[in-house]
C-alpha cells in the first residue's frame, strides 16, 4: 500500500521483510558469518572473549551482505549463495567498510546510514549532506532500534548464564568470574566457548532483522522526500506492460492497414489536415469542485496531523512612523522589562530550590510516619541493652529511683527513670524505637508524642543520663531529686495506663 508511514510502522515493515525473505537472508548470513566465527574461535581458542570481540567487531561486514540481499529482493530478485560470494569483493572494497569498522562502528544509527554508502555510493561532503537530510524524523527510531537489539542480544546471553547457574550444583564452586573472561583456564574453557555459541545464535536471529528495519527506515524516508516508492511502482508497471505491448503490435498493424482501406470521411479528412481546427468537448465542473477535491485529499490522515503554533517575535526594524523622542524611552523600558524578567527567573529558581529543600526536610523528618507499614506492631523486650518490659519496672518508679539516690547510686536512679520513660513511650505513647538508636535519636522519635512540659522533662532526663553514664559526672543531688519528683507528673499516669 503506497502511503506515508511513521517510524514504528517502518520498523514493523523491516520485520515483515525478514519473514518474507528469511531463507535467502539466513543463507547469506551463514556463508559469511559462520566461517569468520569458526576461524576466530579456533585461532583464539585460549581466549574466548577475544574471539567473541573479533566476531562482534566485524558485524558491519555481515550487515553489508544482508543489505545486498534486501536491496536485490526489493526488485523481485533473491540472490543465491553464489551471487552473494561473487558480490562479496565489491561489498568489501566499495562500501566504505573501513569507515564502518572504525569511525562509524559505534554509531547508533548505522543501520539507517548504511544504504547511503552501499546503495547510493555517496562519499565525503555529499554523504554528510545526505545523512543530515535522511536523519530528520528518523534518527531517533534508528537509535532506539540499535539500543533494543543490543539489549535483546545481551539478555539472551545473560539468560543463558542464569539458566546454567540454576542448573549447576551448589557444591561445584564458582565457575564464572570476570577474570576468566580475559584468560579462561582449562576447566572453564568449554563453558566460555558455549557462551560464544549462544551469542552467535543470538546474532543470527537478531542481526538480519536489525538490518532490515534500518533499511525500511531508509526507504520510508526516501518515500517522504522523493516519492521513491511511486517511482518503483511505476517501473514495475512499465515492466508488466512491456510484454503486453509486444503482443499488441500485430493488432496495431492490422488496425492501421484497415484504417487506410476505409473511405475518407469528413471527420477523417479533418483529422488528417493539420490546419483544420480541432474541437475538444469538455464538461464544465461545478463551482468549487476542484477545491473540495483537494481539501478532501489533504484531510486524509495519511498526510499527518495539522498543528498551528504561535509565538512572540521581536521586530528588528524601526518603524518610520515612530517619533525620535520615543525610541530612547522604548529602549529603556525594554531594558527594565528584561531586568525584571531575569530577576523573576532568579526568584522562581530560588523559590523552587527552597520548596524542594523544605519538602526533603519534612520527608526525612517524618518519613517513618508517612510510610509506616500496616503490619502488626512488634514491641521488643530490650532496647540497646535496657529491659523495657513493664514487668521489669518496680510498681513506683520514682520511689525506687529516690531510694537508689539515697544509697548514693545516681546511675541506678537515672537508669530507672530513663527505662520507665521509655516503657511509657513505647506502650502508652506508641513510639517505636530501634536497637541502634542513640539518645539523640530517641529524643527525635519521642518529641512528637510528648507535650511541651513532657518534652522539656525528657530532654533534661536525657542530658543527666548522658553525663552520668558516659562522662561519669552526675549532676548535683538537688537536680536528681527534682527529676525524681517530676517524673510521675509526666510518665506516672501514662505508665499506669
Amino acid at each position: 500500500e503506497l502511503r506515508p508511514r511513521n517510524g514504528f510502522e517502518s520498523l514493523d515493515l523491516g520485520f515483515a521483510m525478514f519473514r518474507a525473505w528469511r531463507g535467502a537472508l539466513l543463507r547469506a548470513w551463514l556463508v559469511t558469518y559462520a566461517p569468520v566465527a569458526l576461524v576466530a574461535c579456533v585461532a583464539l581458542w585460549r581466549y574466548p572473549s577475544a574471539a567473541f570481540l573479533v566476531v562482534w567487531w566485524l558485524k558491519p561486514l555481515y550487515d553489508r551482505v544482508l543489505l545486498h540481499v534486501y536491496s536485490q529482493a526489493m526488485f523481485g530478485v533473491l540472490p543465491g549463495t553464489r551471487d552473494v560470494l561473487r558480490a562479496l569483493p565489491q561489498l568489501v572494497l566499495r562500501t566504505r567498510l573501513v569507515a564502518g569498522l572504525t569511525t562509524f562502528r559505534f554509531s547508533m544509527a548505522r543501520s539507517l546510514f548504511l544504504p547511503i554508502w552501499q546503495l547510493e555510493g555517496q562519499r565525503g561532503a555529499a554523504a554528510r549532506a545526505r545523512r543530515r537530510v535522511l536523519r530528520v524524523r528518523t534518527y531517533g527510531h534508528a537509535v532506539w532500534l540499535t539500543f533494543v537489539c543490543a539489549n535483546v542480544a545481551s539478555l539472551w546471553i545473560l539468560g543463558g548464564l542464569a539458566i546454567a547457574q540454576l542448573l549447576t550444583p551448589e557444591d561445584t564452586g564458582q565457575w564464572f568470574s570476570l577474570a576468566n573472561l580475559v584468560y579462561a583456564d582449562s576447566d572453564t574453557l568449554p563453558l566460555y566457548h558455549a557462551m560464544n555459541v549462544l551469542a552467535f545464535v543470538a546474532d543470527t536471529v537478531i542481526e538480519p532483522y536489525y538490518v532490515g528495519a534500518g533499511f525500511s527506515l531508509y526507504l520510508n524516508r526516501r518515500s517522504e522526500l522523493e516519492g521513491w516508492d511511486l517511482e518503483v511502482e511505476f517501473r514495475r508497471m512499465s515492466e508488466r506492460h512491456a510484454g503486453a505491448r509486444a503482443h499488441l503490435a500485430p493488432i496495431a498493424l492490422a488496425a492501421v492497414v484497415l484504417g487506410l482501406a476505409l473511405p475518407h470521411t469528413e471527420a477523417y479528412a479533418a483529422a488528417a489536415d493539420p490546419a483544420a481546427p480541432v474541437r475538444i468537448e469538455t464538461t464544465p465542473l461545478p463551482p468549487g469542485a476542484v477545491k473540495r477535491e483537494v481539501k478532501a485529499v489533504l484531510d486524509d490522515p495519511v498526510f499527518g496531523p495539522k498543528e498551528t503554533r504561535s509565538r512572540w517575535v521581536t521586530r528588528e526594524r524601526e518603524s518610520a512612523s515612530t517619533p525620535a523622542w520615543l525610541r530612547p524611552l522604548r529602549d529603556f523600558m525594554k531594558r527594565i522589562a528584561q531586568a525584571l524578567g531575569e530577576a523573576g527567573r532568579v526568584v522562581i529558581w530560588v523559590a523552587g530550590a527552597a520548596g524542594l529543600a523544605v519538602a526533603l526536610y519534612f520527608m526525612i523528618r517524618h518519613h517513618e510516619g508517612w510510610f509506616r507499614r500496616r503490619a502488626p506492631r512488634v514491641i521488643p523486650p530490650t532496647l540497646f541493652g535496657l529491659d523495657v518490659r513493664p514487668a521489669s519496672l518496680p510498681p513506683d518508679v520514682a520511689a525506687a529511683a529516690r531510694a537508689a539516690l539515697a544509697s548514693g547510686d545516681a546511675r541506678a536512679a537515672l537508669s530507672l527513670l530513663y527505662r520507665g520513660a521509655l516503657v511509657t513511650l513505647i506502650h502508652a505513647g506508641g513510639v517505636d524505637f530501634r536497637n541502634g538508636d542513640t539518645e539523640g535519636e530517641c529524643w527525635r522519635r519521642a518529641a512528637p508524642a510528648l507535650s511541651t512540659g513532657g518534652g522539656a522533662y525528657f530532654r533534661a532526663l536525657l542530658d543527666a543520663w548522658l553525663v552520668t553514664a558516659y562522662a561519669h559526672r552526675p549532676p548535683p543531688r538537688a537536680d536528681l531529686e527534682a527529676l525524681c519528683e517530676r517524673w510521675p507528673a509526666h510518665f506516672g499516669d501514662r505508665a499506669a495506663q
